[in-house]
């Protein structure tokens, strides 16, 4: 099967190009979210098919790659996302001249970012008596990122009280506030 990722205004030349079905990117990250659900909807064999390879986020791709490593973009050839590297040649493809281009919404995120809830459990972890490499591997798991640096949860850390410092009563720590997510 090949699935067509675009906006709406893509919808047409998705198409054209021979797509059996078109997703918006929001129904995409909807879909990876649910586990048992993005097994069904994206299968090894089916090719995915983009106007604007960055529409999605590099997060994005490379859990859609890990399901259905063949991408196309229209214009180019198919590519193999499976291989080291080639994830980043597709999203540096250009886009097709004759269609419309969505701008872009901020930058690259490399991981998921977390919710309020995981952001108080990092914390937590953070302040604890582990120290990061020893609590990381559950972060990892949580976050459903096998691949998070240690240094991952410092930066979380930093972000959300100001400092990184393990003691959560050292002087220049911001009480960890959530409502202004």
């Amino acid at each position: 099967m090949r699935h067509g990722i675009g906006s709406k205004a893509q919808h047409g030349a998705l198409l054209e190009a021979g797509v059996d079905r078109v997703w918006s990117p929001a129904q995409v990250v909807s879909v990876l979210s649910e586990k048992d659900v993005a097994f069904v909807a994206f299968r090894p064999y089916d090719t995915i098919v983009m106007i604007q390879p960055k529409i999605l986020n590099a997060d994005v791709m490379r859990q859609l790659s890990r399901l259905t490593p063949s991408f196309e973009v229209v214009g180019h050839s198919p590519i193999d996302a499976s291989r080291t590297g080639e994830l980043s040649t597709l999203r540096g493809l250009s886009p097709m001249d004759n269609v419309a281009v969505e701008p872009r919404k901020g930058g690259n995120l490399k991981y998921k970012q977390p919710t309020p809830a995981q952001v108080k459990t990092i914390v937590d972890y953070w302040h604890g008596p582990k120290k990061p490499a020893e609590f990381m591997p559950d972060v990892r798991e949580m976050m459903g990122e096998p691949d998070l640096p240690n240094s991952w949860a410092r930066d979380v850390v930093i972000k959300h009280t100001g400092n990184s410092k393990r003691d959560p009563n050292a002087p220049g720590k911001r009480p960890l506030n959530l409502q202004d997510e």
